[in-house]
């Protein structure tokens, strides 16, 4: 579950594999992303609100549109269950960590990973871009 900066949204994730987008002031769903064959366990948006960006124990990060409420993007390096993904303050990168021990850097507009650490032995729980 996560908020946007205004906490005029939330941002959830189920065991279905689906992503909501949810209106705070309407307790209403806006949207609803479907994609992930199984549970959703990381979920983070872009600053201006026009992308989230999910993760999943199939090992994929998704990247959805919300303005046209389709996948933009899908990211496949992982081996392990993505536990956390982050976007950066400018939008173009989204950062995430595995079940697998690694943590990727990847760049939205080119479709590929930046940069990869190895932890070997040890899940990538938490992380965050410095603004």
């Amino acid at each position: 579950m996560l908020f946007n900066q205004e906490a005029t949204r939330l941002f959830t994730g189920t065991v279905g594999g689906t992503a909501h987008v949810w209106d705070m002031s309407a307790a209403s769903q806006i949207s609803m992303f479907r994609g992930h064959h199984v549970e959703v366990t990381a979920i983070c948006n872009s600053n201006g609100d026009n992308y989230l960006c999910t993760g999943s124990t199939d090992t994929k990060i998704k990247l959805w549109d919300q303005r046209q409420v389709s996948c933009a993007a899908t990211f496949r390096e992982h081996k392990g269950a993505i536990q956390s993904i982050r976007m950066s303050p400018d939008g173009r990168w989204v950062a995430s960590g595995s079940a697998d021990g690694t943590l990727k850097i990847w760049d939205i507009t080119a479709d590929k990973v930046l940069a990869s650490f190895d932890h070997p032995g040890h899940t990538v729980t938490t992380l965050e871009f410095n603004p």
